[in-house]
């Protein structure tokens, strides 16, 4: 419960009440490297939490081709936003990359508790404010014209997780063939 404490305090500091309230509706989860979390088209009823372990957001385009569109690490939030908002089906698949632990947070028990307590109504509306910013990412490096300030801009602003994610992986975030980022890695 101390890296929940954590998380919840870097975006409001919780009265004792209201955070034992949410913690009655997260569960802690581990997964393996491989696991699909969620699957593009099929309903969800939760919400993540990374504590360890980094997670792909990605779709199948219609050549059945994975285009890998986000990346999720440690202290972040994952989950599908129209999912969460509109109650439909995820728009994107999630795919654990390493052994994960993850807390797994129950979105209708969620939403039931920010009509219920205004504390938690306003934590949750900053963690979609900090989870909107980080979904647009990959539009602030897309806008860059060279493959070369795409990668450089990638490692600043997703520090690390070129390390720790295959090549093929990151090319297609940054909407390049792999064989172009090897060469750009190899200038390094």
């Amino acid at each position: 419960m101390d890296f929940l404490k954590y998380y919840f305090e870097q975006h409001l500091t919780l009265s004792k009440d209201s955070f034992k309230l949410l913690c009655n509706c997260i569960e802690k989860v581990e997964l393996k490297s491989n696991t699909l979390i969620m699957e593009e088209g099929k309903p969800h009823p939760y919400i993540y939490i990374i504590r360890k372990g980094i997670v792909r957001g990605f779709t199948l385009n219609d050549n059945g081709i994975e285009d890998t569109k986000s990346f999720w690490i440690e202290n972040e939030t994952f989950g599908d936003v129209k999912s969460y908002i509109a109650n439909l089906p995820v728009s994107k698949s999630y795919l654990a990359l390493e052994n994960m632990i993850v807390y797994r947070v129950d979105k209708l028990k969620l939403r039931e508790l920010f009509y219920l307590n205004v504390e938690l109504a306003n934590l949750g509306r900053l963690i979609i404010e900090d989870f909107v910013f980080r979904s647009d990412i990959r539009q602030q490096i897309l806008i860059e014209p060279k493959p070369i300030e795409k990668y450089l801009k990638f490692c600043k602003l997703r520090k690390g997780v070129h390390t720790r994610v295959q090549l093929k992986y990151v090319a297609s975030f940054l909407q390049i063939t792999p064989e172009t980022l090897s060469r750009i890695r190899s200038s390094f």
